[in-house]
């Protein structure tokens, strides 16, 4: 990932970043990944909201 550097791997670094909060989500208290090893991925680009109108 590296060679790459953050740019080159926005998707992985997005995925990261996703399972991050999927385990913050099943394990707020750190039964699984203790809280102190929670570190996301700085984003090289900026987050673009997801959401849909109902139209489509």
């Amino acid at each position: 990932m590296e060679a790459q550097g953050h740019r080159g791997n926005e998707r992985l670094v997005r995925l990261q970043n996703e399972l991050v909060e999927l385990i913050e989500l099943l394990g707020p208290k750190g039964e699984w990944l203790p809280l102190e090893q929670r570190e996301r991925l700085p984003r090289s680009t900026p987050l673009l909201p997801t959401s849909r109108t109902p139209d489509g």
